[in-house]
């Protein structure tokens, strides 16, 4: 009776054994047989890697204006909106040496409207002549007749001549305050004063490339009264163009001194 349990025992034990070694073969199989899923390698973000940095540049449209001076800051806008006044014109050009080219004539302005009158007439191709220009900026047309009592004037007989408005336009004083070359110089700084034409005038200067730039403005209306440039050699300022804006007069032109006067027929 003794053996017939000693022999059940042992026969249990084998039974255990063999299942414990399945069990183990079949964890062993499922290891060996779908290894592990290892995520990728993730290369670690490094200064070369990244993308430089660009500044964005403003567009042509765009004007960044400078922080100026209050004093000339307040002449400017108040000159910038000025739509209706007339002046004497005087442009003198360096040619060469201390030999300038001066040309002087009137001007008249109303909002868009321009009208240049010369002392003489002025001689155009085919034996044409004019005294008088008509400028339209927002047509962008000009027209010239000639109104002198000289014998060029009289052959012209009433006629009104179209003429090129980009070869006829010209630089008029609140062009120059509104200027992007002006309005963005960040070296713009006041430079004295003066007297023009019995007018108080600051005087404003402002580095260019090659030298410098000055424009004298009504201390009243903020209209430029004068602009001069300059050329530098060493530490002398060498003159190179200057414009006048002399007997300047504010809100006098009327509408009918800005249109054709009757009688005068254009010409195609």
């Amino acid at each position: 009776m003794k053996w017939n349990f000693s022999l059940m025992s042992i026969m249990l034990l084998v039974l255990v054994i063999g299942l414990v070694s399945c069990q183990t073969t079949e964890v062993s199989k499922s290891a060996t047989s779908e290894p592990a899923t290892v995520p990728e390698a993730v290369p670690s973000p490094t200064k070369t890697s990244e993308p430089a940095t660009v500044p964005i540049q403003a567009s042509e449209e765009e004007v960044q204006t400078v922080t100026m001076d209050p004093a000339i800051s307040n002449l400017v806008s108040k000159g910038s909106v000025q739509t209706n006044y007339n002046y004497i014109f005087t442009t003198k050009i360096r040619r060469s040496g201390e030999v300038f080219d001066i040309k002087t004539y009137d001007v008249y302005v109303k909002d868009k409207l321009v009208k240049k009158v010369h002392s003489q007439a002025v001689k155009l191709s085919n034996n044409n002549f004019y005294d008088q220009l008509f400028i339209d900026n927002e047509a962008k047309t000009a027209v010239g007749i000639c109104t002198h009592s000289s014998v060029s004037c009289q052959n012209m007989g009433g006629k009104a001549i179209k003429l090129s408005y980009d070869q006829e336009k010209f630089v008029l004083p609140v062009d120059l305050i509104t200027a992007r070359s002006f309005l963005t110089n960040p070296g713009v700084k006041k430079a004295g004063n003066e007297l023009l034409s019995d007018r108080q005038a600051l005087i404003v200067e402002y580095p260019v490339t090659g030298g410098k730039e000055k424009i004298s403005l009504d201390t009243y209306s903020g209209m430029p009264l004068k602009w001069d440039s300059y050329s530098i050699s060493g530490d002398e300022e060498i003159l190179q163009q200057e414009f006048t804006f002399t007997k300047l007069n504010l809100n006098g032109v009327k509408e009918s001194e800005m249109i054709l006067p009757a009688g005068y027929v254009l010409q195609e």
